[in-house]
């Protein structure tokens, strides 16, 4: 609703939806005021003729707008991107962190052709082979792609947007696979970032690799379907006291469903240790867009299914990954002087089929969420429009 050209106090309100902002334990019916593209206010009953345009989210659930942790975005250049804008600020999603697609010899034309263009906010983690991930495994075949020193300077020169380091570790003799976490981490070090370890792909005993890992690093794909024990849970299907010893000096574990990277089995069994996923992501990629992830509203979804609760959901895909980030003043909240991206979603009810990775199981969900509109430093976006 567009109320003309008279001055207003307010560009745009969302009106009368079910906010929920775990950043400041809101969860209730509010109004969200939005103003030069920040937040202005969240209160009861504000009143609609002091803005420009209204929202009615009667009946929905309103959010700071949705973080990704773990996306591929380089489209056409790597062979796992996709369209930043098409999957994920047209589905609910501001922000996402770009893992490992581009690496210090790709980063620049990642930054001015994909990054300085989309209307999705994309940060990025540096692969730390230089090729980032134009073919299979970034050419970390051969460890002389992981060059330190040129991946530190890209990091530093691009510091507003590079969060840190990703790597994911080709099939290698298991001293090659230790040197490149080694130069990994070096290198996250030197640009004064975090570092992001695909877990999978290495023959390092898991608990060798969660002790590598620094308090603020990020382990993805935590809850993948390991047999074996090559995962977070031993053979008998405990939780390694190492991946404790991780999480509570502060690694954190998420969840990057994938195609290949999310057990439901996985994920009951750690819960019901009382062992949770700090943060949720999709993973999305070429390979998984049209299927079984589809956005991360469905990621979310799944955990509703597995009995977390709303605001949690909600919170481990906003507040929790702005702070990994080191974001949480501008992003993941709707506090006064945030950046004003606000998610606008619908909780529905009925039978549901979600799948984990691969299709090993099929859940009957009775609740899922789906996007309903987007708004990105105070402006709704449209599609064409923007």
């Amino acid at each position: 609703m567009n109320r003309g050209s008279v001055a207003h106090r307010y560009d745009l309100i969302v009106l009368g939806g079910r906010v929920i902002d775990p950043s400041q334990g809101i969860d209730g019916v509010r109004d969200v005021a939005l103003v030069g593209g920040k937040v202005a206010l969240v209160a009861e009953n504000i009143p609609t003729d002091q803005a420009r345009n209204v929202v009615d989210a009667r009946g929905l659930i309103v959010t700071p707008g949705l973080i990704d942790l773990h996306t591929h975005d380089f489209w056409g250049a790597s062979r796992y991107g996709v369209d930043a804008d098409t999957v994920h600020i047209a589905r609910g999603v501001t922000t996402v962190v770009d893992a490992g697609s581009s690496g210090a010899h790709t980063f620049p034309a990642f930054r001015k052709y994909v990054i300085d263009r989309a209307m999705t906010r994309i940060y990025v983690m540096l692969n730390i082979s230089g090729m980032g991930m134009a073919l299979g495994y970034a050419g970390l075949e051969d460890i002389r792609w992981a060059k330190v020193e040129h991946a530190v300077r890209v990091g530093k020169e691009h510091r507003d947007v590079v969060l840190g380091v990703k790597a994911r570790i080709p099939p290698l003799p298991a001293e090659s696979h230790r040197e490149v976490l080694r130069r990994a981490i070096h290198a996250a070090e030197g640009m004064d970032g975090i570092f992001m370890l695909h877990l999978g792909g290495t023959s390092i005993p898991v608990a060798e690799r969660l002790n590598m890992l620094r308090s603020g690093d990020v382990l993805t794909h935590s809850f993948r379907y390991s047999p074996g024990g090559n995962g977070i849970l031993d053979s008998e299907g405990n939780v390694l006291e190492e991946a404790w010893a991780a999480k509570e000096r502060g690694v954190v574990f998420d969840v990057g469903h994938g195609k290949g990277s999310f057990s439901f089995e996985t994920m009951e069994r750690a819960m019901a240790q009382g062992f949770l996923p700090d943060t949720i992501s999709s993973d999305l990629h070429i390979g998984n867009v049209d299927q079984t992830v589809y956005d991360l509203h469905t990621t979310l979804s799944k955990f509703l299914h597995l009995g977390m609760r709303l605001d949690e959901v909600i919170r481990l895909g906003t507040e929790a990954p702005a702070r990994v980030m080191s974001k949480s003043v501008e992003l993941g909240t709707l506090r006064p002087g945030a950046v004003g991206d606000v998610t606008i979603s619908k909780l529905e009810e009925g039978r549901f089929d979600l799948s984990d990775s691969g299709g090993r199981r099929v859940e009957e969900a009775t609740h899922r969420l789906t996007h309903v509109k987007t708004i990105k430093g105070g402006r709704e976006y449209r599609r064409y429009l923007a």
